[in-house]
C-alpha cells in the first residue's frame, strides 16, 4: 500500500521528530517522548488531512487553550476579591460588641490642644505604669503596631488619638487599616492583636502578568491554532486563485 505524504504531512513530521529529541537532549523520560511522538503524529495526520472540519475543529480547540489561563485568572482574582471583601464584613462586625468587652480605658481623656505625639520606638518604660493609681506625670504604654513596631504612647492617648498620630506618619512604614478601625471603634490598644485581621486586599488585576504566567500553556495554544487555522484559509485562498485564473483557449 502507497503511503502518499504532502507537504503538511512532511512538515508535521519534521517538527514531531525535533520535539521529541529535545525531550530526549533535555533530559525527558522515555514516557514523556513517546508521548510527544503519539501526540505530534496525531497532530500531523490532523494537519495533512484534507478534511477542513477537523483542522477548523483543532484551531478551535487551539484559541480555546489559549484563553483558559486568562480566564482561570480572571476567577481567581475574582475569588480572592470576594474573599477580602467577606473577610472584612466579619472583621468589621465583631468591633462592636469587641470593643465593649476591651474598652479603651483612655477614652474622654484628651491630650491637650497643640499637644503632639512624638512617634519614637518604644523605651524601656514601665508596661505597667498606666495601670497605677494615681498614673505618675510622663508615663507612657508601649504598643506593638503591626507594620511598625514598638511604640510608645503616653497613657492619657486615646484610641482616636493613637489613630490620628499613625494615620500623619505617612513618612514611615504605615499601620494596617485594620487595625486603625479597631482604634476607631474603641477597642483597647492592648487587645487589637487579639483579633483576627481581615485577608490582604487583591492588588488590581494585571492582564499582562496573568498572560505571562500562563505563556507555558498559552505559546503552543497559539501556535496549534495559527498552524491549523492558517492551512484552511491559505487553501482556501489557492483555491480561489485557481478557480479565477482565466481558462486558455483550446487549440482547433
Amino acid at each position: 500500500m502507497k503511503i502518499t505524504l504532502n507537504n503538511r504531512h512532511k512538515a508535521g513530521l519534521f517538527l514531531t521528530t525535533v520535539v521529541a529529541g529535545l525531550c530526549l537532549i533535555l533530559g525527558g523520560t522515555v514516557r514523556e517522548t513517546i508521548g510527544a511522538l503519539i501526540i505530534g503524529l496525531a497532530l500531523t495526520w490532523a494537519f495533512g488531512s484534507t478534511n477542513k472540519a477537523l483542522r477548523i475543529s483543532i484551531g478551535a480547540i487551539g484559541v480555546l487553550i489559549f484563553i483558559v489561563p486568562f480566564v482561570a485568572a480572571l476567577i481567581d482574582h475574582h475569588d480572592a476579591v470576594r474573599s477580602y471583601e467577606n473577610s472584612l464584613k466579619s472583621f468589621r462586625s465583631k468591633l462592636p460588641d469587641y470593643a465593649k468587652a476591651h474598652p479603651d480605658l483612655a477614652v474622654g481623656l484628651r491630650l491637650p490642644p497643640g499637644y503632639t505625639i512624638n512617634l519614637q520606638p518604644a523605651t524601656t518604660d514601665d508596661p505597667y505604669a498606666c495601670m497605677a493609681d494615681p498614673t505618675p506625670a510622663n508615663a507612657s504604654q508601649t504598643l506593638t503596631i503591626p507594620n511598625i513596631g514598638n511604640m510608645a504612647f503616653p497613657c492619657a492617648t486615646s484610641d482616636q488619638d493613637i489613630a490620628k498620630a499613625l494615620r500623619a506618619n505617612q513618612d514611615k512604614n504605615i499601620a494596617p487599616s485594620w487595625y486603625l478601625e479597631a482604634l476607631d471603634a474603641g477597642v483597647s490598644p492592648g487587645w487589637i492583636d487579639q483579633l483576627t485581621p481581615p485577608l490582604d486586599k487583591p492588588e488590581a488585576f494585571d492582564i499582562k502578568h496573568a498572560i505571562s504566567d500562563g505563556s507555558v500553556v498559552e505559546v503552543p495554544s497559539a501556535i496549534l491554532a495559527i498552524l491549523f487555522f492558517g492551512s484552511v484559509i491559505a487553501e482556501a485562498k489557492r483555491f480561489t486563485g485557481v478557480s479565477n485564473k482565466p481558462m486558455e483557449p483550446e487549440n482547433t
